[in-house]
């Protein structure tokens, strides 16, 4: 739904403590679309209504203030600082606001002082931030790649809210021919086609034969795209398909009236997201169960490590 409102020009705006409710709300004289807070992994009632409830009193000003006003929880104050909530929060010696990293490495030195503080003490609490790694993209207040940012929206919403994944991979994808979901139309019934995309749902019931078929709806940055993966190439796909969530896909188009717009794969070969040759890879997995081929956190049985070494170590993964 984001990536459809994206391409329609209407912006997304990230989760924040002083911007979002609990649910998705439209700023902006509605062209924009703010995430909310509760869909956030580790997020629970008791935190969500402190938080409502301090916003009407007067914004956080930064980490300490968050944690004392809210007595948010590590885990979910961990969450809300990796997804980019607390972004642009306080200032640092340097006189900039504190990275992501330096924000988790002071999270649980900032606990403990308050738990030995109680609900009394000074109401400005200065800590200095542990050291971390140089920032990634000295650019963006988070300190993190464009691909760690996605990564964690993916791992902790279920969304991509910076950009779609494979807009990363844009040029990379074309150097391998795939056509994009909006060119398909244009494109005569039978041609032979490469498509990429994640995937958003997978059925696989069977057939009067007792044959299983697995029917993927993907999506890439142009629009979604529908896969028909027959028994036999199921046979040679299924673990890819499960085991992984973006895929390159090899077959016949089909585009005619009679049955519409779809492709007939022969392949379904995964797909390893890169920002760029070399870079961070995109991490793709919600941190809880998302629907009957959707792995949980680590996934089908393998962390997503070590799909990706599987994957990018295939001898069809360059072709």
């Amino acid at each position: 739904v984001l990536n459809d409102a994206r391409r329609h020009g209407i912006g997304i705006l990230p989760p924040h403590i002083n911007e979002s409710g609990a649910r998705y709300a439209v700023e902006s004289d509605g062209r924009a679309i703010r995430v909310g807070l509760r869909d956030i992994h580790r997020m629970n009632t008791r935190l969500l209504a402190a938080i409502e409830s301090e916003q009407a009193v007067r914004p956080f000003r930064d980490l300490t203030d968050f944690l004392r006003r809210t007595r948010a929880e590590l885990p979910a104050a961990e969450s809300l600082v990796r997804v980019g909530a607390l972004d642009g929060l306080g200032i640092t010696e340097e006189g900039r606001a504190p990275t992501r990293d330096e924000l988790i490495m002071l999270l649980p030195e900032v606990k403990a002082v308050l738990a030995r503080e109680g609900v009394a003490g000074d109401d400005t609490l200065c800590l200095a931030p542990a050291p971390t790694h140089p920032p990634e993209d000295p650019s963006h207040v988070s300190g993190w790649s464009v691909a760690r940012r996605l990564s964690a929206e993916l791992e902790l919403t279920g969304l991509s809210l910076t950009a779609h994944p494979l807009s990363l991979a844009r040029a990379d994808l074309e150097s391998r021919g795939v056509t994009w979901a909006r060119d398909l139309a244009a494109l005569p019934d039978r041609s032979r086609v490469r498509v990429a995309g994640v995937r958003e749902r997978a059925q696989t019931p069977r057939t009067r034969s007792g044959k299983r078929t697995c029917f993927l709806t993907l999506e890439d940055p142009t629009g979604l795209l529908d896969v028909v993966v027959f028994s036999d190439a199921l046979a040679r796909s299924g673990e890819a398909i499960v085991k992984h969530r973006a895929y390159l896909v090899d077959g016949t188009l089909q585009n005619n009236c009679e049955r519409g717009l779809a492709i007939i794969a022969d392949r379904v070969t995964p797909y390893v997201v890169r920002a760029d040759a070399g870079g961070d890879r995109v991490r793709l997995r919600r941190g809880v169960p998302a629907g009957p081929m959707g792995p949980s956190l680590g996934g089908a049985g393998a962390p997503e490590e070590e799909s990706w070494a599987a994957a990018e170590g295939s001898a069809s993964y360059g072709d």
